[in-house]
């Protein structure tokens, strides 16, 4: 399915960083050949931030390259833990792929960051196409914008798909989020525009 075998004139060639370990080859091998085995891939980090919120970090190791089985593990550590929390965030990596479909799938809801440029605007659109089959709710904001969104916000809206939020693109913004610090209280757009997905979010979940 993802390549990690190769049938060669003697033996089977099994390539590891290509392995997304969904299990499937070991199911549907005739011979019961194949077993799995754990194998380190990165680690995962619980952290505790200044709000009292928790914050679930799962890090891949350098040279690892399929991310699925740590956010899988990432993902049952939150749900294990903080079972008694009303709302869990899984921040997605960009794309369509694996990791983003592992991200999404047990989501109520799909929030979509873009930048309003054609490869973003393109990204996004594919994006929106896997979390619509999976008939997840969805919203977009737009980040890094500017005062004339307007074609990019219709862009969105022939989609079906609601603009939520718009955060423009400022300097002071990228100086505080570089050094580490908080963000909030610096603009009073990014203010706005946070203040705006936690209403979106907050009005969802009780639909």
């Amino acid at each position: 399915m993802f390549n990690a075998l190769i049938k060669t004139k003697e033996r089977v060639l099994i390539y590891k960083n290509l392995c997304h370990s969904c299990n499937a080859c070991v199911k549907i091998c005739p011979e019961r050949a194949l077993t799995m085995k754990q194998s380190r891939i990165g680690e995962v980090h619980i952290m505790e931030t200044k709000f009292k919120i928790p914050f679930i970090e799962g890090i891949l190791d350098l040279k690892e390259e399929m991310s699925t089985s740590l956010i899988v593990r990432t993902k049952k550590i939150a749900e294990e833990k903080f079972s008694n929390y009303d709302l869990h965030i899984y921040d997605s990596p960009p794309g369509t792929s694996c990791s983003y479909m592992e991200s999404i799938k047990d989501a109520n809801i799909v929030i979509i960051i873009t930048e309003p440029t054609p490869f973003g605007m393109s990204d996004s659109a594919i994006a929106i196409e896997v979390a619509k089959n999976l008939r997840k709710k969805i919203a977009v904001v737009i980040n890094r914008g500017s005062d004339d969104d307007r074609e990019v916000v219709q862009f969105f809206n022939d989609l079906n798909v609601n603009v939520i939020a718009q955060i423009r693109n400022n300097r002071k913004i990228a100086e505080v989020y570089s050094i580490g610090e908080r963000v909030l209280g610096v603009n009073s757009n990014f203010d706005n525009a946070i203040e705006k997905i936690a209403d979106y979010i907050i009005k969802e979940r009780k639909l």
